[in-house]
């Protein structure tokens, strides 16, 4: 599989695994197995952050890292806190309440878990808090070193003079090897606006519905959500026999099949951000392994074909892609 070099030199693979499904929707067994499932197919990068899985997913992904030591990289992030134990078990009651209702409205799946798990999860983005959130999440991985330390959905101002000092000192003790930014498009832009000289690392949603490439000079990219925030959109578009003939046509494959569109919008992905990461996340293992395929057998042309086409219609068929929350 494809590497990379992470800010801070750590080698890795430029698909890396979302952990945000794991333990708050699945067993401790499932998650592992998911985890093992991604290892195995050659996934090397694997993203959390302390409030994913209901606040669990960091220690199950330090149980199986502890098997892998020097042989993976690990990103954790810092600012949306753990919920804590009371909170997290409202959580749990509002994931049982509304799994009847997503399983007759699978769209509405992202959405509703939103719309839960931000309640009451306000940011904080001292001093004493990133300390302490660093420790934890330490000791969570069961590692002595995060490779990326990214503050969560951060805007400009919420990097204090204090807070960049405790991150450089975090680098140079060896605690972490760089930090950055992990936000919407939004404010990821502003930040580089206004200050490109900290934007070392830069996490954000991207798909082929969105107008500009992940291109921001001097910065490691990491991208996420390349189908989940737009495969149904691009389904509708190619609903039109007419397109899908005209598509199918210029890309060269036949795009009335699902899997064919899944793969080339996963593939642009990868083409678009050629030096960095891209995260993917499922708890469907054949899913895991069919990604990893695409990165082990990309075949470019075809992809940017693929990208031209779609490009060409984007303003006609109102495809950009509207600024949604960070997730991954």
């Amino acid at each position: 599989m494809n590497t990379v070099t992470l800010p801070g030199g750590s080698p890795t693979t430029r698909l890396g695994f979302g952990c945000s499904s794991l333990a708050g929707g699945l067993s401790t067994r499932e998650s592992d197995r998911l985890l093992r499932v991604a290892f195995d197919v050659g996934v090397r990068h694997f993203d959390v952050a302390p409030s994913y899985g209901l606040g669990s997913a960091e220690s199950v992904l330090g149980s199986f890292l502890a098997q892998h030591k020097n042989s993976v990289t690990v990103t954790t992030k810092f600012g949306i806190p753990r919920p804590n134990p009371g909170r997290r078990a409202a959580l749990q009651t509002a994931r049982a309440l509304l799994k009847p209702i997503v399983a007759r409205l699978p769209g509405m799946k992202s959405r509703l878990l939103k719309v839960v798990q931000a309640t009451g999860s306000g940011k904080i983005f001292g001093v004493r808090e990133l300390q302490l959130s660093l420790e934890v999440s330490l000791r969570n991985l069961r590692c002595e070193r995060i490779n990326l330390f990214l503050l969560h959905e951060a805007a400009a101002d919420d990097l204090t003079d204090d807070l960049h000092r405790v991150l450089e000192d975090s680098v140079a003790r060896g605690l972490i090897g760089a930090w950055g930014f992990g936000s919407t498009r939004a404010l990821i832009d502003r930040i580089f606006e206004l200050r490109p000289a900290i934007c070392s690392v830069l996490q954000f949603e991207w798909s082929i519905l969105d107008e500009r490439l992940p291109d921001y000079s001097g910065a490691f990219v990491i991208t996420h959500r390349s189908l989940s925030s737009s495969y149904a959109r691009m389904t509708q578009a190619l609903s039109d026999p007419l397109r899908q003939r005209a598509w199918s046509e210029a890309v060269g494959v036949d795009l009335g099949d699902p899997r064919t569109l899944g793969r080339l919008m996963l593939a642009s992905a990868f083409v678009a951000n050629p030096y960095g990461i891209v995260l993917v996340s499922s708890k469907n293992s054949k899913r895991i392994q069919d990604n990893a395929a695409i990165m082990h057998g990309l075949q470019e042309e075809p992809v940017r074909r693929f990208m031209a086409a779609v490009a060409a219609e984007r303003a006609t068929l109102s495809l950009a892609s509207p600024q949604s929350a960070f997730s991954g």
